[in-house]
């Protein structure tokens, strides 16, 4: 699904006072029933000029386009829809390109940054105090709420399987030795059908998945897979590292470290069949049709899927999952600087410094050509 930033390239200067005066334009009910109210336009927001925005840089224009009045921790997209929970107001919203409010829940929990899952019929999100709520994607009804977990929080993105929800519940390491614990739910009742646990954990279990029709828990240094069904072992790797994995194409891409490696995993035949290093910390990984974009510390990088590397979009601090529109990927750092670079190239095209409020790492995504950026207010900006 593309992404990408709204008009054209933020003034510095405009962006502060232009979005920093539009945190009260939307505020959301405050009760549990749902909103439908449409943002509000920045074209009749005072002091924005039309000589302003003749003279915007060509990207993001004089300002959004819309904001919502709450402080975003995580948006997913899915079927032209952002799916986005709001860390003060503890609820889940469903959101159109236009800013129209589909549908938000009730004060549900705290889902932070990369907790939050969207299927065709279901939207899930790991939150705090040992949580896994399920809502039906198309209405926010709510479809169970699984308050059982043993720890507070979750390490790793909830999997969606056609008949599971798989979370990863984490401890607190002073108090229970890196225990971690994997709860496989019924998908339908949300109910525990199974559980996997670890003690004493070299590092924390960063991600889960589905590989090869197996299920994979990855930490660090140890990746073990499980029949996806029963949970029984079939293999356990100690001899790569593994960090945050990600499935595709039949093999395995993981960001650890500063490296971002691509390997062949089969039963007992295990090998690595390109590593890349780049500059700081990687932290992720997305995919596009012509290659891999890791984020981290440095910034951005673009791979192909040979492990070559094709450029590296420097910021000035770390940055998460970048978002993609037609011919850039934009990254938004954990100063609130937000930047487009040229897909192909990765030549700077625009920047722009947002409102410091927010999370550090605030997300940023998009739905055709609407870049929905998680700052406090929540910031949208149409790609022309």
């Amino acid at each position: 699904m593309p992404e990408m930033v709204s008009r054209r390239a933020l003034l510095k200067a405009a962006s502060l006072g232009t979005a920093g005066g539009l945190a009260g334009c939307l505020r959301l009910t405050a009760t549990d029933e749902p909103s439908t109210d449409r943002a509000t336009s920045t074209s009749e927001t005072p002091g924005v000029t039309d000589s302003a925005r003749a003279e915007a840089p060509p990207l993001f224009g004089a300002g959004p386009e819309w904001t919502l009045d709450a402080q975003g921790s995580d948006i997913v997209t899915f079927d032209g829809t952002f799916y986005l929970s709001t860390w003060v107001s503890r609820r889940i919203l469903a959101v159109r390109p236009d800013g129209t409010v589909q549908w938000e829940t009730g004060q549900l929990g705290k889902f932070k940054r990369n907790s939050l899952a969207a299927t065709e019929s279901m939207l899930v999100g790991c939150g705090y105090g040992g949580q896994i709520a399920a809502v039906e994607r198309t209405s926010g009804e709510l479809l169970w709420n699984f308050t059982g977990g043993r720890y507070d929080s979750w390490s790793a993105t909830p999997l969606v399987t056609d008949r599971y929800v798989i979370g990863v519940n984490q401890g607190d390491a002073d108090e229970s030795d890196d225990a971690f614990v994997v709860y496989v739910l019924d998908r339908t009742s949300g109910e525990v059908v199974d559980t996997i646990e670890y003690t004493d954990r070299r590092s924390p279990i960063g991600s889960i998945g589905v590989l090869d029709g197996a299920l994979y828990v990855a930490s660090f240094n140890l990746l073990d897979l499980y029949t996806l069904d029963t949970r029984s072992p079939i293999a356990s790797y100690d001899e790569f590292l593994y960090g945050r994995s990600h499935a595709r194409d039949g093999d395995l891409f993981v960001a650890t470290s500063n490296n971002v490696y691509r390997y062949r995993v089969s039963g007992s035949a295990h090998s690595q069949v390109w590593g890349a290093t780049l500059r700081g910390s990687v932290g992720g990984l997305r995919f596009v049709s012509d290659g891999i974009l890791a984020n981290g510390e440095a910034g951005v990088f673009k791979l192909g899927y040979d492990g070559e590397r094709r450029w590296w979009g420097e910021t000035d601090a770390s940055v998460d999952r970048p978002a993609v529109v037609d011919d850039y990927v934009i990254a938004l750092d954990r100063y609130h600087q937000l930047r487009a670079f040229d897909s192909g190239t990765g030549d700077l095209r625009a920047e722009a410094t947002l409102p410091a409020e927010g999370l550090p790492l605030a997300p940023v995504t998009s739905v055709d050509g609407t870049l929905l950026v998680g700052v406090d207010p929540l910031l949208a900006y149409e790609i022309q």
